[in-house]
């Protein structure tokens, strides 16, 4: 009979010692798991709202009882009433990626649009991490984002440096 257990230095130890870093590395290069990517868009709604007192650019996102979410974005420049803003949202798992378009409209007029308001019904009541890249003003802010009824976030959109 073999003995069920064997010495250090023995040939047995070195083999037992390679399979368990072989299973530790196989653990470890293995993929996330996040799930596959699914984008989706939102058509905005242009509008002249009064401006925030700092004059700065923001986002505003609240969780409504229905169980959407509205995003207001504040601070747009130069659409002119024939723009449109829409965005383009990424999820893998729990991260969101959401990419603002802005397309600029005709002259721009002395009562131009200066916010849009969004609104996104595909998220369950969960915890996300979110980044909001505003692209054409070179602006970006990442946050969490808890949707459930009643929350709401407000961020300002610093240009990325």
């Amino acid at each position: 009979m073999t003995p069920l257990f064997f010495s250090i230095g023995s040939v047995e130890f070195y083999v037992f010692l390679v399979v368990v870093a072989a299973a530790v590395v196989s653990l470890a290069i293995r993929p996330s798991g996040r799930g596959e990517a699914v984008q989706y868009f939102a058509e905005g709604i242009l509008l002249k709202a009064e401006g925030d007192a700092d004059g700065e650019p923001h986002i505003y996102i609240e969780c409504l009882e229905s169980g959407d979410v509205a995003i207001r974005r504040t601070g747009l420049e130069g659409v002119g009433r024939g723009g449109a803003a829409s965005l383009a949202i990424t999820r893998i798992g729990f991260d969101l990626t959401i990419d603002e378009r802005v397309v600029k409209g005709g002259e721009a007029e002395g009562d131009e649009p200066d916010t849009a308001i969004f609104t996104i019904d595909f998220l369950a009541p969960e915890r996300y991490h979110v980044k909001y890249n505003a692209g054409d003003e070179g602006r970006f802010v990442a946050f969490s984002l808890s949707v459930k009824p009643g929350m709401w976030v407000r961020k300002s959109l610093p240009v990325r440096s």
